[in-house]
């Protein structure tokens, strides 16, 4: 026992020196093939030219102007100030903007992920008609490079006083799409195909060996949805809500048609602040207003994920499984679905 005791002793030692020694000589070969980089990068001048481009531009379009707009709110004549932000702030109709800006870009960034996860399960899960499922590809598209009040005109159309959906075919009268739900019909149509772009790389990336491995050992189709599939999305789920939420959270132009004055937004504000009222400074405060919210979700986004992910340790995906993880009934609900929300696109 005591030999055995000194044997793992001295072992330990052993182990700790050399850990002691892999350290240093770690972190010089990282700081060598650092200075190899750079000396490489400065050597070449086709790509110190693209660095300095593309970080000039960076803090063109990007650093100045929030440089500018936090210098525009917190300074004046006299010197530092919170006057324009407690002004603003402390004005009802902004902080209900504020309120009602949070209220949508969350319920828009839930819609258009479930949205999102629907259409690209059906286009990466199921064994539909592979031309059904290039018309789905291609179809979530539009939306992305329509104009911007597309689908807010689209919206107005179809379910206004005078729609065709509302008045022609239900024959409905005195039909208010303004404020809250026609805003948020518009933007999730608008941006949900932003998450199925997101899902299915997501989906896809998942190796469907784990699946078959889940299925060989009896598990149900939708017990392996729920503890195979879905967890390993996670990552996914949490980067396509905040990338449709920040985008639901900037959007002028669907406010600006159908969020009323009962419906106050954020960016609708500003611009009315800066063009209407002739004040930059409480423009931009309503403008810094916006980027609070969105990095509080993103620093929330960061921490959700390190909790909740997963990782696969068998490699690279292999082959697509040929076993049908959904059944036909929900392959055609699912398609169903996909092409009921593809009218209104």
């Amino acid at each position: 026992m005591v030999l055995a005791k000194i044997t793992q002793k001295v072992l330990q030692d052993k182990e700790d020196r050399l850990f002691e020694v892999r350290i240093p000589f770690a972190s010089r070969h990282l700081l060598k093939i650092r200075r190899n980089s750079w000396r490489s990068l400065t050597r070449d001048p086709i790509l110190l030219s693209l660095f300095i481009i593309i970080w000039g531009l960076l803090f063109l379009f990007i650093v100045f102007p929030l440089g500018a707009l936090i210098w525009k709110i917190f300074f004046t004549e006299e010197g530092f100030t919170l006057g324009n932000l407690i002004k603003t702030v402390g004005h009802w109709q902004n902080r209900k903007a504020l309120y009602d800006s949070l209220l949508l870009a969350s319920l828009t960034a839930s819609s258009g992920v479930l949205l999102g996860f629907l259409f690209a399960f059906t286009i990466t899960r199921t064994h539909i008609h592979q031309v059904l499922k290039s018309f789905l590809n291609y179809i979530i598209i539009i939306p992305l490079i329509s104009p911007p009040f597309l689908a807010a005109f689209s919206v107005v159309l179809a379910f206004g006083r005078q729609g065709i959906i509302t008045r022609s075919l239900l024959g409905l009268r005195n039909v208010n799409i303004y404020g809250l739900p026609g805003t948020w019909i518009a933007e999730t149509l608008t941006y949900f195909p932003t998450a199925v772009l997101v899902f299915i790389g997501v989906l896809q990336s998942i190796n469907p060996n784990l699946e078959d491995a889940a299925f060989t050992l009896g598990d149900s189709k939708f017990g392996i949805f729920r503890k195979v599939t879905l967890p390993l999305a996670v990552p996914g789920i949490a980067n396509a809500f905040l990338l449709v939420f920040a985008e639901s959270l900037a959007d002028f132009a669907t406010p600006l048609i159908l969020s009323g004055s009962r419906f106050p937004l954020l960016p609708v504000q500003a611009y009315l602040q800066v063009t209407g009222m002739y004040d930059m400074a409480g423009g931009a405060t309503l403008a810094f207003m916006l980027l609070i919210p969105a990095f509080i979700v993103f620093v929330l986004q960061k921490y959700w994920v390190e909790r909740r992910s997963r990782v696969s340790i068998l490699g690279k995906p292999g082959r697509k499984t040929e076993r049908r993880l959904v059944g036909k009934k929900m392959e055609l609900l699912l398609a169903g679905a996909c092409l009921s929300v593809v009218i209104f696109v």
